[in-house]
């Protein structure tokens, strides 16, 4: 099953689980889009659209945004003391290819999800038992550093 569709004036050659580099688009991390504009869609069949397949669509999930490798631009001109220098950096968002199918019925598969951080009650329980357990240990050593030094002085003292 693939599926090939244009955007931003490009055309690309999709497979289910394929992740490439899109233009720049403003959804967020995380989200779930359906790109249509599909120009021939095959699965049980070829669909081959006059531009576009009708029903057809291309689930995709958003995984980040970046920009590319930096691209020279040199304008020079010989024997005129002309040279003009460029650089840019082409912003993308990187997709991941869910589903190919049709628009109507297209749905993102189940993703197993992180469980969630326990009540923030708990959390502060915890976080105030721990600085009491470090306040009892600087004390315990403090007590058993004067301890010896003690003793040094009675034995210096008896010394002379």
């Amino acid at each position: 099953m693939y599926a090939i569709i244009a955007h931003s004036g490009k055309q690309y050659h999709l497979k289910p689980g394929l992740k490439f580099n899109l233009e720049k688009i403003t959804d967020e991390v995380g989200k779930e889009l359906k790109l249509g504009n599909v120009l021939m869609c095959q699965d049980d069949k070829l669909h081959v659209g006059t531009p576009y397949v009708e029903g057809k669509a291309v689930l995709v999930r958003v995984l980040e945004h970046g920009r590319g490798e930096k691209l020279n631009i040199i304008k020079f001109k010989r024997r005129k003391h002309h040279m003009k220098r460029q650089g840019h950096r082409q912003a993308y968002t990187r997709l991941e290819v869910l589903a190919i199918g049709d628009e109507k019925k297209l749905k993102a598969p189940k993703v197993e999800k992180k469980e969630k951080p326990k009540t923030s009650s708990d959390a502060k329980a915890k976080a105030a038992a721990k600085p009491a357990e470090v306040k009892k240990q600087p004390e315990k050593k403090a007590q058993a550093a004067k301890k010896p030094a003690a003793k040094k002085a009675e034995k210096s003292s008896t010394g002379k």
